[in-house]
């Protein structure tokens, strides 16, 4: 029925939702300029008489030549320092490390001698270069722990003897002390980090060298842009917060930021706790303004983006990687963003001057390789003197109130019109005829409505128009239940880019889970006696015990706050899903409309890595090879999800008896299936390609026929011969020696895992808790080159540590339940149903095969295609 056949009453209706479609239009379009000036305009100082600098009055001598924010470089005490060709390069402010393990190795003994170079080179004639020394480290004879609790008080009597002694041996010197590098890393601390104990240290230090000398000037420690809040990190803006509660204020007299672009452009206007782009300085400064702090300067010890040579061997850096030629035009563009904007922004460290070992990420930032060539294509000074040539800045107020009157009065005319409206609309009738008007849609095209809008969700910049577009899909889904779930399965893998709705974190699949249960439980408590007795069967009560164990399991954790919040999205929302597959699948078997959503995930996948690899250079660079990342932070979880959906698009070689009715939707996965197979090529993933694929062959082919077996051992040596060609690089001779490098790591890893099960064998450590007590307490000396893994690498082991000793079982059940039941679907006469058993069996087979060495379940993508290949069959 289309609206011109709807009666008059229904059709007015149909004005109305135009109407009122308009309405909200032009609502969402006034807050959107004001939401859009606002970003825009946030951290900016309009004034354009406002002299660059003039709050940083904190500036010492040398006085120089050029408007702030004055540029500086990081030097290595290893290095000869080249005084006049950092002058030339327009640069005028040195960092040189003070490693307090080095210059004090033994308790009473001082070796000056490197540090004493350095500063003589940097200091000597007339390039007027300012040094700021950076204090770091703890020696080793302050003990193991040396930030505990129990040693502190020492450790700081003893940090208070070697900042007194360093003061005076460089006053007249040196004049700037930055105390202390990235304080809300647990690394730093080798504990959590505290940003009381901080304050502590940084008030010792401060004290000593303004008792040398009060002019001298004192950086507060530099922290690490993050968006974690957990025992091994602390959200930057989170502790400076805490810093100012506890009484920073007038404990230093500049804070040092790290200023970093990571993934996007300095043009990124986006502000918020949980983003890390350059803007995101701008709320370290509003946590100043707030704590009344707002005239001392900022200075960025670390800024820009990072290219890392062609040679680096080192694991993958947390803050991007860009070409060359993108970090030149967004290292210049960010300068200028800082010099008209930021006034308050005193002094840029813009890397280190030569480019520290090629396994090290920092030398992404260095403005000359090794040998001393230049690698940041800054054409210095000519180009740095263009950055500084702006002007003032307009502010755009008028612009936006002419523009808010507009629409407020298109929206008076628009709004009255919609009232008239109401009066004459049958709401319930009007619902149906839109209900029936869907249903009646070929399924491809609901499903395409229907991802029409979860699309446009996804990147929706406004939380009004991601809570109407979010209601809308709830009436869909209620219309059509499968929809919902279909959208779990396709947004699963995207986890890592959550929504933010009002200062609330939302991955998508958590919008779009909670968006299909409330059909989904209308449509149970509609049917409830018919569904008594359902938890009654093996699976369920498998599947139950899951998130009863690790609720249990997270109140008993030391850390909780990581513990709950994996059991919310690791175990409580994927076992809804499953709940909500299994009672979608009881009346009508729509199983292959969720295995649709999966292979368009896994397309979706693949592509989004195929591209980023081809044309845009994300990827990773290690052991000699170039690897494909997509959407996840690691090559490995790509993998781990493409060798689950794979066996979907094997299947249908398997022979015209398994998909004569099924011929587009047979093309279509075969296509998926060469995309997502090269995908899955290039992560160079060697659990996936030497395990999990295999394994998923094997079964496939074994439960298939004995020529499918052997079409199966043929395509695992197919992936050898395609392996080959890299045989010469680090990433597979590796293999030959399996106790060195990562196998090594492994086994270390997995004795120091045991000899955790055996401290705690009941209930484990909790979810999440795992890296904390290994790094802590459990690591290897032989592992200390991967000191932040946070799983054990094997699933038996992964499940027993966050679930405790039934967890690993539990596993087990599911998957040996699962397997036996693909075994008794073989003998179906329905080809489609042996053809799912045959699917459904290699992935778990890859699973299991793959976890071996690596995560099988604890990822929110991963624990969703599990359990979604359990209710399948």
């Amino acid at each position: 029925m289309t609206p011109f056949q709807i009666p008059l009453r229904r059709r007015d209706g149909v004005g109305l939702a135009l109407y009122g479609l308009l309405a909200l239009s032009l609502i969402g379009l006034m807050v959107a300029f004001v939401q859009v000036y606002h970003q825009d305009t946030r951290g900016i100082t309009f004034a354009s008489s406002l002299p660059f600098g003039s709050s940083n009055s904190a500036l010492p001598s040398p006085q120089l030549d050029q408007t702030p924010p004055e540029l500086g470089v990081d030097l290595s005490l290893a290095w000869r320092a080249d005084p006049a060709g950092i002058r030339q390069a327009g640069l005028t402010w040195v960092r040189l490390p003070v490693a307090w393990d080095q210059i004090q190795p033994v308790q009473n003994e001082y070796r000056w001698e490197p540090l004493d170079r350095s500063v003589g080179e940097i200091i000597s004639g007339t390039h007027h270069l300012a040094p700021v020394l950076i204090i770091q480290g703890w020696p080793t004879w302050l003990g193991p722990s040396p930030t505990a609790a129990g040693h502190f008080s020492q450790t700081l009597s003893s940090y208070e003897q070697f900042v007194a002694a360093l003061a005076h041996r460089y006053q007249g010197q040196v004049a700037t002390y930055q105390i202390g590098e990235t304080p809300n890393l647990a690394e730093t601390w080798q504990g959590p980090p505290d940003p009381a104990r901080y304050l502590l240290l940084l008030q010792v230090a401060a004290q000593q060298i303004k008792a040398v000398a009060p002019q001298n000037l004192i950086l507060s420690a530099a922290l690490a842009p993050t968006v974690e809040t957990s025992p091994r990190a602390l959200n930057d803006v989170l502790f400076l917060q805490q810093f100012y509660a506890a009484g920073a204020r007038g404990s230093f007299d500049v804070l040092a930021i790290q200023a970093l672009g990571f993934w996007s452009g300095p043009d990124d206007r986006r502000v918020g706790a949980d983003i890390l782009n350059l803007s995101r300085v701008i709320l370290l400064r509003e946590v100043m303004v707030k704590a009344g702090d707002g005239a001392r300067p900022v200075w960025a010890t670390s800024f820009g983006w990072g290219a890392l040579p062609a040679d680096y061997t080192g694991a993958p850096p947390p803050w991007g990687n860009d070409s060359p030629a993108k970090q030149t035009t967004r290292t210049l563009a960010g300068l200028q963003r800082v010099r008209v904007e930021w006034p308050w922004l005193g002094v840029v460290f813009l890397g280190s001057w030569l480019s520290p070992a090629v396994s090290d990420p920092l030398a992404g930032f260095a403005l000359h390789d090794m040998q001393g060539q230049p690698r940041l294509a800054l054409q210095m000074p000519a180009d740095l003197q263009l950055a500084n040539q702006v002007g003032g800045i307009a502010s755009p107020l008028p612009t936006l109130l002419l523009a808010e009157g507009l629409l407020a009065l298109a929206l008076l005319v628009v709004g009255g019109q919609t009232l008239r409206l109401l009066r004459r609309v049958d709401l319930p009738g009007l619902s149906q005829v839109y209900s029936q008007a869907f249903l009646a849609l070929p399924a491809w095209q609901q499903s395409l409505m229907a991802a029409g809008l979860v699309l446009v969700l996804a990147f929706s910049p406004w939380w009004w128009l991601t809570g109407v577009l979010w209601l809308v899909l709830v009436v869909i889904f209620t219309w059509q239940p499968v929809l919902g779930l279909q959208a779990v399965i396709i947004t699963a893998p995207f986890y890592l880019h959550p929504k933010i709705i009002l200062g609330w974190q939302f991955a998508l699949a958590e919008l779009m889970l909670l968006a299909s249960l409330f059909p989904l439980l209308s449509s149970w408590w509609q049917k409830r006696r018919a569904s008594v007795g359902i938890l009654f069967n093996s699976r369920h009560l498998a599947v139950l015990g899951l998130v009863v164990l690790g609720l249990l399991a997270s109140v008993l954790a030391q850390y909780k706050g990581v513990a709950f919040r994996e059991w919310r999205t690791v175990l409580l929302e994927p076992v809804l899903f499953y709940a909500g597959v299994r009672w979608c699948l009881k009346d009508h078997d729509r199983s292959w409309v969720l295995v649709d959503a999966l292979v368009v995930a896994g397309l979706l996948v693949a592509g989004v890595g195929l591209f980023s690899f081809l044309f845009l250079g994300d990827v990773i660079r290690a052991e000699g090879v170039l690897r494909l990342r997509s959407v996840y932070g690691s090559p490995n979880n790509t993998a781990l999800f493409l060798e689950r959906v794979l066996p979907f698009t094997i299947i249908f070689l398997a022979g015209p008896q398994g998909w004569r009715r099924q011929n587009g939707r047979r093309k279509f996965y075969l296509a998926a299936g060469v995309v997502i197979l090269i995908a899955l090529f290039l992560t160079l993933s060697r659990g996936a390609l030497l395990l999990g694929l295999p394994a998923a062959l094997l079964v496939m082919g074994w439960m298939r026929s004995r020529k499918a077996l052997l079409a199966a051992l043929a395509g695992c040596l197919v992936i050898v011969l395609a392996l080959l060609p890299l045989a010469g690089t680090a990433r597979l001779s590796s293999l030959l020696n399996p106790l060195a490098g990562t196998g090594g790591v492994r086994l270390a890893l997995w004795r120091s895992c045991l000899e955790m099960i055996r401290d705690h064998p009941v209930i484990g450590v909790g979810p999440d808790n795992f890296l904390p007590f290994y790094r802590d307490r459990y690591i290897k000396p032989e592992a200390q080159q991967e000191p932040n893994l946070s799983h054990p690498h094997n699933w038996f082991l992964d499940f027993w540590l966050r679930l405790g000793m039934l967890g690993p079982w539990l596993f087990i059940i599911l998957a040996g339940v699962t397997l036996y039941r693909c075994k008794g679907l073989v003998g179906e006469p329905d080809p489609l149903k042996r053809l799912m058993a045959m699917a459904v069996a290699g992935a778990i087979a890859a699973i299991l095969a793959h976890g071996l060495i690596d995560n099988s379940f604890f990822i929110p993508d991963l624990a969703y295609t599990f359990l979604l290949l359990v209710a399948l069959v």
